[in-house]
Order: C-alpha cells, then structure tokens, then sequence
C-alpha cells in the first residue's frame, strides 16, 4: 500500500522524460530528503510487482527503467492504483462515513466508523470534526448525540443528492466503461464501484435489469449520463426506502400516464424488491422533481460568476465576450434539461485542482454563492469544466503579452548564471529570464530586451521593479520573485484590460457596415443550405419564418447573446441525425450556439 504522497511520487516518476533529482522532489513535496528516501523505497517495492525497476545515482537522480508498452499501462491504471493501493486520505474517509450513515438507519458511534474504516478511534474523531465543512453546502447538519453516535439531519432530496454526488465524486472514466458496456450487452466487464459496495446487491439487480430491458427496445436511445443518472438514483431511491425514508408522499404512479423506459425499469425492480412504484419516487429518478427547484436564471449566473470571478482573481475576464458565450452555453446545456446533480466525468479534475488552485477555489466559492442557495449540487468536476473556460479565456485574452521579461544582473560566470536561470524558470512559470549581464551592462541591454523585470545579486539604481537575492537564491529570495511576478502580471493584466477596451471601442466605431454585411451574408447562406438539407422536412408556410429565426440567431452570436427560450421539455424526441445535420452546417460557418439554438430550429421541421 502507498501513501498519497507516495503515489504522487509514484506518478512523477511515470510521467518523467529524465531522472529527478530528490532534492528537488524535496521542495516539491515540502519534506525532507529523508521523507522522499523513504516514500521511494514502498514506490520502488510496488513497481518491482509490476516490472519495473527505479535506478538512482549521487549526481545522476532516479528513474524509471521499464519499456513504453509497460509504463502506458502503468500509467492508464493509476486512477484503479489510487483507490485500491493507497491509504485513504482524510477526504476520502469522510466520504465513507457520509455514505455509511445515508444507508444506515440510525446513530453510527465513533468506533463503528473506526471498525468499517480500520483505523484508530482518535483518527474517527479528527474526521468527524472535517464532516460539518462537507455537509454545509448541502444543507445538512451533522446531529451528534452523547453515548449514542451520530446521524445526518437534512431535507430527503438535499440527503440524495449528497449521496450521488458521493457515488460520482469517486467515479473513473474506466467505471463508466464498464458500466455501459455491461448495460449495452458490449461487453461482460467486471468491477464494482467501490464507494457503493454496501449497496452492491442492490445495485447489480438495477443494472442486470437495466441491460435486459436496453436489449429489448434497441430503438431506444439513451446518452450516457441518462444511464448513470437512472442507475445511481434508482439504487438510492431504493436504499432510502430500505432505511425507512421516501420523498414526500406515499401517492402510488399511475402508469398509464407515462410509457418511458424509466418507468418500465422502475416497474420491474420495485415488483422484484417488493416496494409499491411511489409517484415522487419515479419523479426523483426520472429527475422531474428538479425542475420544481431548477427555475433559474441562466443568464444572470453566468454573468455573476463571471463577475466574481473577475474581482477575486483581478483579471477582467467580464471583458471577453467569448468567455460569457461559452460558459452560457455550457450552463443552459445542462440546466435546461432539468438536472440539478451532474454527471460529467472530467479526467483532469485533479490536475487541475493541483495546477490551478486559486482558480479553482475561487470558482468553487462563486457556485457555492449563486448555486448551491438554489439546491444545486456543484461538484469538482463540474466546477473543473468550468476552470476550463476561464483558462481558455485567460490564454487567449488575457495571456497576450506573454511572461516577464527578467535581467539577470550578476558577477558570475555563464554556468552559474544558466543554473539559476533553470531554477528560477522551473519554480516560477510566468517569469522568463532573457539574459543575464554585469551591473555596467543594465541600462543598454534593458532597452534591449525591453526588460520588465530586475533580479540582481547587488543594489542597483533603476526605474524598474527590483528584486536583489543571494548570490545562490534561497527559497525565500523564489518567494520574493514570485511575489514581484504576481503583481507585474496584475498590472500587465489591467494595462491590456484597457487596451481590450479600448480596441472594442474602436472596433465598433469603425466596422459596423462590415459587420452588418457579414451578418446578412452568413445568415443567407446558413439558412440555404438549412433548408436545401430539409427541403421535403419545411412547409411553405414556415420557410420565411426560419429565414427570419436564423438571421437573428447569427445577429446574436455577432453581437454576443444567447437563444434566451431556452427551456424545453425532457419527454421530446429528437432526430438524431437531423441534430448532427443542423450542427454540421454551423461549424462549417464557425458558429458556436448551445443545444437551445439547435432545438429552436427543430420545430420548423414537419
């Protein structure tokens, strides 16, 4: 078994070019050389079981010595070699004992969780203590009662939710595989989900049932996040029911009023468990009692993210119009179908965490603000995906002006100066040392390389920001600098903000007959080739009506708006290939439009 931080270890050493050096991963991980000696002999042990060998020399580093074929393998395997060979973490611990009270009926005591956990009865303790910051945005409390345990006091939907936002948290790309391949009859993986394995037999009843029914109705189409949603809710809807909770009322469904394949499957789980098909219990899997909480307004979340975003982190990303476009599809997307719990499975939620820390917390701070009062669950990967716009945002927007540009005053040789260059550029991203000079050389080779930035072994005069550092920079001298390219790039940020603006404005000023003309002229040829694709599909009647809908869609777009009737009923049907078809022809004229614009067109179709 690993430690977290061994597996850290574990994957650096896969995803290296080179050796490392333990000093390095010393400052890295924050311990002592000693820690990472010790942490590398488990990694060592584990490797050897798989066939690798680690090498190390004094002056050399250590590496990884095992063919491509055997490290891709290694490295596709981690997520299943985080779960099952390293001691959990103190954030996976709570999740379990979340998930054990939501199962259980009554007080769960401290040496319980110690027994299912098998750690120490202080180690439960300390966790306990951490559970109240998970719950709160849920609108759960934590009720602990003297010499009897403790219990989980909250609305039965909020409860759920946390409990499938539990079962996703801990969900792989390589769970889901098997899932759909077991349920699509592809293919007999095995594997179990780890984080519901008290609820197993439960569980497998629902997807062997599930895969029956899919292979008796192979019209049927269902995406993927509509077979996980109905799986995981089902199997909680039941759980629940077993511990003695249902949602609402005990009103039975009338079946006649709905032919859905959620019903069908609701119909034959309930009937082999024994439990009467309860109305709210159909609408809490089917995800129509979301609806009743999800009546939100897309276009001002966005926008106050957005904002929010844009004040904490000092970036004006309210400015990029592209940005409000992209994260307003991407939201409508989701909300429109009436989810409140998502089903993304973002592969690079952890690295992202990891690399983008600030981002990501201001960003998981803006949906606890505006999201979670409205009873919508916020996961890491969902919050990742939006990282991703804000990033994409960032490079394109607001990245222009590239890294500061860093003099190197010194009275050393070429190497050392090349050594602290490769240091300096490793520990600090957004910083580039262009060249390094003696103090006589500062002010001509500053208009130069127009220099923004001065690191120098000594006191000099100049106009521009200065950080002076040892002759070998210490760590502290690092956390000046990078104090210093923080601010730099705060500014850098503000100066190009302005010029954003200003170029807008003048943009505007100047092409607006361009851009009048671009409008017409797309919106024409859009709409030909839309209704040369559907000729037989478009009745007279409604031709100019599209014309008209389509000239508007592309005048949104230019002008960055959105399809503002966005909602649309979960029961619709839809072509399938005529959606591939509409999509096809506007990435061919590079519009980008949500899935609202897509439907809208739909409807002129007979």
């Amino acid at each position: 078994m690993l430690t977290i931080r061994g597996f850290r270890l574990l994957t650096k050493l896969l995803e290296a070019s080179g050796p490392i050096y333990l000093k390095d991963l010393s400052e890295e991980f924050n311990v002592s050389t000693r820690m990472i000696k010790y942490e590398m002999d488990d990694v060592k042990k584990w490797l050897c079981e798989q066939g690798g060998k680690v090498f190390s020399q004094p002056n050399k580093g250590i590496w990884l010595d095992c063919d491509e074929e055997k490290r891709l393998a290694i490295i596709h395997a981690l997520p299943e070699v985080e779960r099952n060979n390293v001691y959990l973490n103190q954030e996976a611990r709570v999740g379990k004992m979340i998930l054990y009270m939501l199962v259980n009926t009554g007080y769960v005591t401290a040496a319980t969780f110690s027994e299912q956990l098998d750690v120490s009865r202080n180690t439960s303790l300390n966790d306990i203590k951490q559970m109240d910051e998970l719950l709160r945005p849920w609108n759960i409390e934590l009720e602990k009662m003297r010499g009897t345990g403790y219990k989980l006091i909250g609305e039965e939907l909020s409860l759920r939710l946390l409990f499938e936002h539990l079962i996703h948290a801990d969900l792989t790309n390589n769970d889901v595989y098997k899932i759909m391949s077991r349920v699509t009859r592809r293919d007999d993986l095995s594997g179990g989900l780890q984080m519901i394995k008290d609820i197993l037999p439960i569980y497998k009843t629902i997807e062997k049932q599930m895969a029956e029914l899919i292979s008796s109705t192979p019209k049927h189409v269902l995406y993927e996040s509509e077979v996980l949603r109905i799986l995981f809710r089902l199997t909680i809807s039941i759980t629940r029911m077993n511990a003695g909770f249902t949602m609402k009322d005990y009103r039975i469904l009338n079946k006649a009023d709905h032919n859905d394949l959620t019903v069908q499957l609701m119909e034959k789980v309930c009937q082999q468990m024994q439990y009467p098909l309860f109305e709210e219990e159909y609408r809490y899997v089917s995800g129509e009692s979301d609806n009743d909480l999800n009546q939100i307004d897309i276009l001002k979340v966005t926008k106050e993210i957005i904002q929010y975003v844009s004040e904490i982190q000092g970036i004006h990303y309210h400015k990029d119009p592209k940005l409000f476009n992209n994260l307003f599809a991407h939201l409508s997307q989701r909300f429109q179908k009436g989810e409140i719990n998502f089903t993304e499975i973002n592969p690079f939620t952890k690295e992202l965490k990891r690399e983008y820390s600030a981002l990501f917390t201001t960003i998981q701070s803006a949906c606890q603000l505006y999201l979670t009062p409205q009873k919508i669950s916020a996961p890491d990967s969902f919050i990742s995906l939006i990282v991703l716009h804000f990033i994409v945002s960032f490079e394109k927007k607001f990245d222009q002006k590239g890294k500061i540009r860093t003099l190197y005053v010194c009275s050393t040789g070429k190497g050392v100066a090349r050594l602290i260059k490769n240091r300096v550029e490793r520990e600090i991203y957004d910083i580039e040392i262009v060249k390094n000079c003696s103090i006589m050389e500062v002010d001509e080779i500053c208009i130069q390389e127009e220099v923004d930035f001065i690191i120098s072994v000594f006191p000099i005069e100049t106009d521009l920001p200065l950080v002076i550092v040892d002759s070998l920079p210490s760590k502290r001298d690092i956390e000046n600098i990078k104090s210093k390219v923080k601010e730099l790039l705060r500014f850098k940020n503000f100066q190009f903000n302005n010029l954003l603006e200003s170029t807008e404005e003048k943009i505007s000023d100047k092409d607006n007959e361009f851009i009048s003309q671009e409008i017409i002229l797309k919106g024409f040829e859009i709409n030909q080739e839309i209704q040369l694709a559907f000729i037989n599909e478009i009745s007279e009647s409604k031709k100019q009506a599209l014309m008209l809908h389509i000239s508007l869609m592309v005048h949104r777009y230019y002008f960055d708006k959105q399809y503002d009737n966005y909602s649309y009923s979960i029961n619709n049907t839809y072509d399938v290939e005529n959606i591939k078809t509409i999509k096809k022809i506007l990435d061919t004229h590079e519009l980008q439009v949500h899935e609202a614009e897509i439907y809208a067109i739909l409807h002129y179709l007979k």
